[in-house]
């Protein structure tokens, strides 16, 4: 995956800070590299982690050009190796965009002997649809239809209906729209109720009423 970026503000979950000294054939590295990391949850069940390096050494002024090799894994399976070269300042933010809810990023950086690593799971938000109640006016015409949007909880999402009133699909490109349709219209003067069972891929469920 190479979707990196910058992020404006970073909020720290993790620090860490490992001293030692560097390898053989590769000039001095005694000093520190510190690793902080930041995650930003984009409400779609996926979020951006953002690791921030910074390497220290009391015997250099100007770090530019100085590398810094990058592993990254996801659930175990590695899918970036790479090697970046620190600022003048001696920092790097390195951004992981959309991982998914339920998966766990590993990190690994490395400046000569100095290791620096952490592995953050990306826990899923509170499964909830909305709006909630589904609410058709009262007699609605059969064929009438209405969305409402799942957020949360770990994809792919699933539902079913307690009655064959209301026919209701999982739709859109980023399959959390909930699509509800009125298959057999009322025909009476008071408003009939249904409830939606929606359920992600960990089994947590949500209920959702309709009024039809």
């Amino acid at each position: 995956m190479n979707c990196i970026r910058l992020l404006g503000s970073l909020i720290v979950f993790t620090l860490l800070l490992l001293t030692g000294c560097g390898g053989s054939g590769g000039g001095n590295r005694n000093g520190g590299l510190t690793l902080t990391t930041t995650k930003s949850d984009n409400g779609n069940s996926t979020t951006d982690v953002t690791f921030a390096l910074a390497y220290a050494n009391s015997q250099v002024t100007d770090y530019q050009g100085l590398g810094v090799a990058i592993t990254a894994a996801l659930d175990g399976v590695v899918f970036d190796t790479h090697t970046e070269v620190f600022a003048s300042s001696g920092k790097l933010n390195l951004t992981y965009a959309a991982i998914p809810a339920g998966s766990t990023l590993s990190f690994i950086a490395k400046v000569g002997d100095l290791e620096a690593s952490t592995a953050v799971f990306i826990a899923a938000s509170n499964l909830s649809v909305s709006p909630s109640p589904v609410t058709f006016t009262t007699g609605a015409a059969a064929t009438t239809a209405l969305d409402a949007l799942i957020t949360g909880g770990i994809k792919p999402y699933s539902v079913v209906s307690d009655t064959t009133d209301i026919t209701v699909t999982i739709t859109g490109a980023s399959g959390n729209i909930l699509h509800v349709v009125i298959s057999t219209a009322n025909a009476g003067a008071t408003a009939l109720t249904a409830t939606l069972t929606v359920s992600d891929s960990s089994g947590k469920t949500v209920l959702v009423p309709v009024s039809y």
